[in-house]
């Protein structure tokens, strides 16, 4: 009823004091975090730039149906598509039941794709790297 928003805030809390007594709050804190999801995930479905961004996703992933997402390809695109804005990389693996949430800043290589294979251990030596290298492993899940 609450999240329906049939029930107003106050009488929640009320009821649910009245049922749970002083252990209530940990209920009350996790309404009005789900309310607050759920009010984010609206305003994202609304928006063009999310929009384009998930569609990005999806085509990555049906491009490279078996294999898993390329993801420097996919990060190079993410950047061509969000230009000077800064993003979030959602990484799930399943094998862990590990959720990861990077802030990943405007990517300032114009586009040019990092070399893959060997080049990419040579030029790793030499280079570090400002954000963590996403994970490879096909277990894991990886959302810009």
């Amino acid at each position: 009823a609450m999240l329906a928003g049939e029930l107003e805030s106050s009488v929640y809390e009320d009821q649910v004091r009245h049922l749970l007594g002083s252990g209530s709050y940990e209920l009350f804190t996790l309404d009005k975090l789900l309310s607050k999801i759920i009010t984010h995930i609206r305003m994202m479905l609304q928006n063009d730039q999310t929009m384009r961004l998930w569609e990005l996703f999806r085509y990555e992933r049906s491009r490279s149906a078996g294999i898993g997402v390329h993801l420097s390809t996919y990060h190079v695109n993410c950047a061509a598509l969000l230009g000077d804005d800064s993003c979030y990389r959602f990484e799930y693996d399943g094998g862990t039941a590990c959720l990861a949430i990077t802030l990943v800043p405007p990517d300032r290589a114009d586009g040019v794709v990092p070399a893959e294979g060997v080049a990419t251990e040579y030029i790793k030596e030499f280079v570090s790297e400002r954000i963590p290298a996403p994970s490879e492993d096909r277990n894991t899940s990886s959302f810009l």
